[in-house]
């Protein structure tokens, strides 16, 4: 029977209604047309890719949806006398299904728009997209950056309309089809048919380009499609179309110039002719601060697609012979985009030697405990927990606004919406409305950045809880925001802080150098973008008690600020964290910000209560890295050796304090990098902005250092006109060094890292093959660089270098851990079962871990710093012992039993079988006021080697390199800024590795989030303070297209650290830094390209180096011309340098 309606509802018409929206399903294109002319301002529905977002994040309400899913005549594809007729219903991989036989099946002259096509389709959003979303969906949604629309005007495709009773008119996808942004030549009772996309033919040409920030899946910057009919000759122009997305709030075509281009020859004045001023530059206009900003860049890729489609036809006459002229070999490489091969790579590693038994898996590739369980979706994770009787659901009140008064906050609306149980505000709050200096759970008169927390609804579902915290009326004073560090330094927005690196005599020094150079750099935000958003269940108890889920890092701080606002002890407070989706700093203290507020819920209501943030409020609310900034002058010799260094760090802090103190700490203890400079001053600055505030991050300050500190050593390198290597190598740190904080440098691995990382990567023969690829091409250069690490660890705090552990021995000779720190993918959990099963000699299928609770291991710090293996593993290794010694005389008793015959007889005799452990890191300290300190309890070192290659005409970039050394090899193509990373070889130093699968997997995963820091990662803010990276939509986290096609890892053998457990070295944060290697490669990879130019001498480089900025360095005369407009649009821009 269920199977017999099932069949009915798949083939059925249907409707649904509600108090809010109808929904149609009609079976016929006839009764969808009457559907269409009762209700002309229905929305079409097929993928819901487009009209969920606008419901979902713009907040927008349509009162009827159609689904055309069962109107056959949508969903043909018929083969014509001129083209493929596609349905408007035809998903796009049907489409490109479809495309895809015909050019297998058909000449290839008559399938060249559909070879155009597929190339865009491959890059058009992800395969999930693309099996829903509809080819007419994408026409009349009409975007301005629409990937399919410039194809179909530049082929002049045909549209099929109709409409009931008048029935089906054509019309073609012309200059006159887009009447306004996303408004189309459509009647409001007519309903897309069809798409038609003409065949071609010999003479005719087709080209499609998209430029985005990422490859794979992303929005475009600019698109475009070209269309060319020669005449009978083959070498000139009969007809030629050019259309370009993304350079208006339509599609349009390029008139003038398409007009100017007719007649003539396909040759080079031709191109001068299109590139000049009058024509494509005339014809594609962007006034600063357009929408979407980046405006040279822009323009400049108009003329890149054109140079690119000018050469691949002009190689394919060529190829024909109907051109007399050859194509010179160097101009090929601007015929095509980067092209990608499959990925691999080799880890290298040594497994322990010294176990102790067989069920000893220390220094094995243990796999990960959870591992099967997340890969089939069987973890549970906070938001999983069931719901219980009575739960409510928390939405968040935010503000709209970066800087302002608040004049008004009504909830009146709110309070009387469906569902809604209670609104709350700071007036509800029991005891302090602030948690942290500068940090209130609810504003009160005034907002300092977009997203701060206004009011909360309580109600009982989450949808209903959201559209009544959208209700909320607030009106604002809108007050002058500060947003950069620029804008701070020159309102004098600081906070009061007085920190300083300072060793030797830094002016002497300077003055007595044979050279100097100034300069700066950026290092701009990165978003966590962990998978799992921040949220939070608060559970009244019995007794006035609180048990809490959280997604945090750091138990003990959530329950210390719970205590702060609700005047509660912190017996009554239980904090428990199962594990996370991910937290990379994010998590450390972030989490009160929703916490706080449904904590205030639960206590008023009482009643349990859930808050989980969506991605956008997950971004506007929690904070991202450290911006930074560096003024600096270096004095060094001719032979490289750098003798002085005097600079000025500022970091931007967003409102408030947060952990901000402690990232400049850790930026000037690590800015000298791997480089011993005797003379050295830093001076370290907190910029106070209308940010949300910026928070902790893998590497916690660490990497803008690095990054900074590779960078002057470069402008060193390029000054004198020698290698980076070489600047790099006559400056390194040996044993026995001091750092500028006064520490001692033992055990100093960083030249073994850097020699065997040069070794592994080949470096020598690989740059002698760079540079001769360089000679041969214009238009693609490759880079390879490698750079070293130093990395101090340690929490500079001292009374957070502690950690706990609890085990319980159970009689049937299972093992209950639990201890301080927190899972989130990182292994913790794993390493220390090891130890566990080490010290006990058990298996480790017979230790679980259940959770982290403040209930069971009290007063602990955050899981951060890469220390959490260092201190928990200490803790469980010492309550081990405790645990050993009881049962010692049982096992002396019994030599060849069990811990299952040990715990029961120890059990009978009435021995403790629960032991609790405990660590304190010692002879460490922090005092600013002296010049000798010991911050750091060892350090780590490493190399990495990458090669990168560019796209000189768009900026694109492909990786391949190696280290903790990092060698790098990148390829760039230098009409569009794009880039790849062909290999990564890393070398690092992890000491004697407790599991070496998960460092490796540790240290690759950090090299690639390093590589979006410095590549890719585009945090957009207004001038105003209001974010526009709101969700992986709008900000570009990197993907398997940007894993380097080689990426090999190897730990360094024979390393040693007394000062960790079982000489082990932290791993979480310091190959992150590796990925300079990436950013080095790619500065030489742009340096190549500008000597072409006729170029020399440095140049700025911020990071991320997206296409725009690579694109726009490699400064040849397709983007010179446009260099005005990129001054201009920095008075008035779209988004701001942070």
């Amino acid at each position: 029977m269920f199977q017999l309606i099932s069949a009915q509802l798949v083939t059925e018409y249907l409707k649904f209604e509600s108090d809010r929206c109808t929904w149609l399903r009609p079976t016929s294109l006839d009764h969808l047309l009457q559907i269409k002319q009762a209700y002309p301002e229905c929305r079409l529905v097929t993928g819901n890719t487009e009209i969920g977002i606008e419901v979902k994040f713009q907040k927008r309400h349509f009162k009827v949806m159609v689904s055309p899913a069962l109107v056959e005549e949508l969903r043909e594809v018929v083969i014509t006398e001129h083209g493929i007729q596609l349905g408007a219903s035809v998903t796009l991989s049907d489409m490109e299904t479809h495309l895809r036989r015909a050019v297998d099946t058909m000449p290839e002259e008559k399938t060249r728009v559909f070879s155009g096509f597929l190339e865009m389709l491959r890059w058009f959003a992800g395969h999930q997209i693309r099996n829903v979303a509809s080819l007419g969906g994408n026409v009349m949604n009409a975007s301005p950056i629409s990937d399919l629309n410039p194809l179909l005007m530049a082929c002049n495709a045909e549209i099929e309309f109709a409409a009931a009773g008048q029935g089906h008119r054509r019309v073609k996808l012309d200059m006159d089809f887009f009447r306004g942004y996303k408004k189309t030549r459509m009647r409001s009772s007519e309903v897309l048919v069809s798409v038609t996309v003409p065949f071609s033919a010999e003479n005719i040409y087709f080209g499609s380009f998209k430029q985005a920030n990422r490859k794979e899946d992303d929005i475009s910057i600019l698109n475009s499609g070209m269309w060319l009919e020669l005449d009978e000759t083959g070498c000139h122009v009969r007809d030629i179309r050019l259309a370009f997305g993304g350079m208006s709030f339509n599609t349009v075509l390029a008139c003038k110039t398409m007009e100017a281009l007719r007649g003539r020859r396909w040759d080079n004045s031709l191109l001068e002719c299109a590139c000049s001023q009058s024509f494509l530059p005339a014809d594609l206009p962007l006034p600063p601060g357009a929408p979407g900003g980046m405006i040279a860049y822009r323009r400049t890729l108009t003329l890149s697609f054109f140079f690119r489609f000018y050469l691949s036809v002009l190689q394919k006459l060529q190829q024909r012979q109907i051109l007399g002229d050859e194509l010179p070999v160097r101009q090929e490489s601007g015929c095509r985009p980067l092209e990608r091969g499959p990925s691999q790579g080799c880890q290298l590693y040594t497994t322990a030697t010294g176990v102790r038994s067989q069920q000893d898996t220390i220094g094995r590739p243990l796999v990960h405990r959870a591992a099967l369980k997340q890969c089939t979706g069987e973890a549970l994770f906070m938001d999983d927990v069931p719901l219980t009787e009575g739960e409510l659901f928390l939405g968040l009140v935010t503000s709209k606004r970066a800087h302002a008064r608040l004049l008004s906050v009504d909830l009146s609306t709110a309070r009387e919406m469906p569902g809604v149980i209670d609104v709350i505000d700071y007036t509800h709050v029991p005891l302090l409305n602030e948690w942290e200096t500068l940090e209130l759970v609810f504003a009160t008169d005034k907002v300092s950045h977009e997203g701060q927390v206004i009011a909360a609804v309580v109600a009982e579902t989450h949808a209903q809880a959201q559209r009544a915290a959208h209700c909320v009326k607030v009106t604002y004073e809108d007050l002058e925001p500060v947003v950069t560090i620029k804008d701070a330094i020159a309102r004098k927005c600081f906070y009061p802080i007085d920190i300083k690196v300072d060793t030797g005599d830094v002016s002497s020094g300077l003055a007595q150098c044979q050279h100097t150079v100034t300069g700066e750099m950026s290092v701009s935000a990165q978003e966590h973008l962990y998978l799992e958003p921040h949220g939070c269940i608060v559970y009244p108890r019995d007794g006035e008690e609180l048990e809490v889920i959280a997604t945090t890092q750091s138990p003990t701080q959530m329950q210390k600020a719970l205590m702060r606002v609700l005047g509660m002890p912190a017996h009554k407070i239980v904090v428990k964290v199962k594990r996370l989706g991910g937290g990379f700093g994010g998590k450390e203290t972030r989490n009160v910000g929703v916490l706080l507020p449904a904590a205030v819920a639960a206590i008023k209501t009482n009643r349990p209560v859930r808050a989980v943030l969506d991605r956008d409020e997950d971004m506007r609310l929690t904070g991202t890295r450290h911006p930074a900034y560096v003024t600096y002058k270096i004095g060094f010799n001719s032979e490289g050796k750098i003798l002085a260094l005097d600079a000025d760090l500022y970091l931007n802090m967003g409102h408030s304090v947060d952990l901000s103190p402690a990232v400049l700490e850790t930026a000037l203890l690590g800015i000298d990098s791997s480089y011993n400079i005797k003379n050295f001053r830093v001076n370290g600055h907190l910029c106070l902005t209308n940010l949300t505030s910026c928070t902790a991050f893998r590497g916690f300050g660490g990497p803008q250092a690095i990054i900074m500190a590779e960078n002057w050593v470069t402008h060193v390198a390029e000054y004198l006109g020698m290698s980076q290597e070489e600047v790099r190598e006559r400056n390194f740190y040996k044993d026995g060094d001091t750092i500028p904080c006064g520490q001692m440098l033992k055990s100093c691995n960083v030249r073994r890292c850097w020699e065997d990382c040069i070794a592994n990567s080949q470096f020598d023969s690989r740059l002698q093959e760079v540079n001769e690829f360089n000679r041969k091409n214009r238009w693609k250069k490759r880079g390879l660089a490698v750079t070293p690490l130093k990395y101090g660890l340690a929490f500079l705090l001292q009374s957070m270098n502690q950690g706990g552990a609890l085990i319980q021995v159970y009689t049937d000779g299972s093992v209950l851990l639990a201890h301080g720190g927190t899972e989130m993918g990182q292994g913790l959990h794993t390493k220390l079962i090891q130890v566990v099963s080490r010290e006990l000699d058990i298996p480790v299928s017979s230790v679980h871990v259940s959770e982290t609770s403040t209930s069971t291991v009290p007063n602990t710090g955050p899981t951060a710093a890469s220390m959490s293996s260092d201190l928990y593993g200490a803790a469980v290794l010492d309550a081990c012992k405790t645990i050993t010694e009881r049962l010692a005389p049982y096992r002396q008793a019994q030599p060849k039993g069990t811990l299952k015959q040990w715990a029961h007889a120890a059990h009978q005799d009435k021995v403790c079988l629960s032991a609790t452990g405990f660590y304190k890191l010692e002879n460490v300290s922090l005092d600013w006021s002296r010049k000798v300190n010991t911050p750091f309890s060892y350090f780590s070192f490493g190399a990495a080697c990458s090669e990168v290659e560019i796209d000189c005409l768009t900026g694109d970039h492909q990786e391949r390199g190696g280290g903790q050394l990092a060698c790098s090899e990148v390829e760039i193509d230098c009409l569009t800024g794009d880039h790849q990373v062909l290999r990564t070889d890393i070398v690092m130093d992890v000491g004697q590795t407790l599991n070496p699968a998960i460092d490796v997997g540790q240290i690759e995963g950090a090299f690639i989030q390093g590589y979006g820091l410095m590549m890719l990662e585009k945090f957009s803010v207004s001038p105003s303070g209001v974010h526009l990276s709101t969700g992986p939509g709008t900000y570009k986290i990197p993907s398997f297209a940007n894993i380097p096609q080689v990426m090999n890892v190897a730990l360094l053998k024979n390393s040693k650290n007394p000062r960790a457990i079982y000489s082990s070295k932290g791993v979480g944060e310091p190959p992150l830094c590796l990925a300079t290697s990436v950013l080095m490669a790619t500065r030489k990879a742009i340096k190549a390209a500008r000597q072409d130019s006729g170029l020399s001498g440095f140049f700025q480089l911020d990071t991320p180096a997206t296409p725009d900025k690579i694109r726009l360095a490699c400064a040849d005369h397709l983007c010179s011309q446009f260099l005005e407009d990129d001054r201009m649009d920095k008075n008035s821009p779209w988004f701001v340098t942070l």
